[in-house]
């Protein structure tokens, strides 16, 4: 009876506590299926930077209101494969890669992936350049997954490039002292859901030099590190602290979790301990068993051994129990 009562008692521990487990998970599925909006969203394009395509850079920046993590899908062309690199910036102020799925759709490959924080940036070649001569068109097109309150594209003209146009017009070009090449820079302002952004690079070139190799040993931007152990902790641990009822999740289930050892171990004690009564009720029915089953001699008074027929102090034949 007590073991059906205790084995009663761990069901119900046991599924409070799962329970609550399942609360906290489901709360963690929620924070990463949030409906997600960009701040700032600022389209790198750099033709024939350091490979015979364009490099696609994406600055991304979320929300204030957008919770933390979130799952962030978007689409690159499928021509370029995989993203280059997928990374996002801590409170160091460093890039630190993310892990991520890969997704065909279509023309497209969606990259999908969760991050711990606002700021995440995207690379990717596209090798979809028309080269007709020394005439060079690209094509790019952004497709409105997230509404945008401020979207910036920003072109780097080609090393020994010439005639460039840009449709739409993002204005005159200016130099960057640290690269000394062009860059033509627009603010498009805001972009609601479902609405693409489409540009068209023209331009004349007639030698196949790279940009990187004009620019000196520096990098072009904040190259992602790999993150360490500890930092990948930090990373989630971060988005869990920042969330109040995560917190408060966490403070519920850790009491349940003491609760219910200290109930184990104290259930666990009482039936030791009831364990050593019966073996010890058990220990003194032998010994009266045994002492009742002893002979010994009625003339001298000395207890006999199992077997014996007389006494081996006096020789009085013993009597039988």
């Amino acid at each position: 009876m007590h073991g059906k009562e205790s084995n009663v008692k761990y069901a119900r521990w046991f599924s409070v506590l799962v329970i609550f487990a399942s609360f906290l998970f489901s709360g963690f599925s929620q924070a990463s299926q949030n409906p997600v909006e960009i701040a700032k969203l600022e389209v790198n394009i750099w033709p024939e930077y350091d490979r015979p395509d364009t490099l696609v850079i994406y600055r991304i920046t979320l929300t204030s209101d957008t919770k933390l993590p979130a799952q962030i899908s978007l689409r690159i062309p499928r021509a370029a494969g995989s993203p280059y690199n997928v990374a996002f910036k801590d409170l160091d102020g460093l890039l630190y890669d993310i892990e991520y799925t890969l997704i065909p759709e279509g023309e497209w490959n969606r990259v999908v992936f969760i991050t711990s924080s606002a700021e995440m940036q995207v690379e990717y070649y596209d090798p979809n350049i028309d080269v007709v001569g020394d005439q060079h068109t690209i094509n790019y097109r952004w497709i409105g997954d997230y509404p945008i309150k401020d979207l910036v594209a920003i072109v780097q003209q080609p090393k020994d490039a010439s005639h460039l146009v840009i449709t739409p017009d993002l204005g005159l070009g200016v130099i960057n002292p640290d690269d000394h090449l062009v860059y033509y820079t627009r603010d498009q302002g805001p972009l609601d859901v479902g609405i693409a952004f489409n540009l068209k690079l023209e331009y004349q070139k007639s030698t196949d030099s790279l940009s990187a190799t004009s620019v000196s040993v520096k990098a072009a931007g904040e190259l992602p590190i790999r993150r360490t152990l500890r930092g990948q902790l930090e990373a989630l641990v971060l988005p869990i602290t920042q969330n109040k009822g995560l917190v408060v999740l966490g403070i519920l289930i850790f009491a349940w979790l003491v609760l219910f050892i200290a109930a184990t171990f104290l259930s666990s004690g009482r039936s030791f301990d009831a364990l050593k009564l019966k073996r010890r009720s058990a220990e003194r029915n032998e010994a009266k068993v045994e002492e009742a089953s002893q002979v010994y001699c009625y003339q001298c008074g000395k207890r006999a051994r199992p077997g014996d027929v007389y006494c081996r102090v006096c020789g009085a034949k013993l009597q039988a129990p």
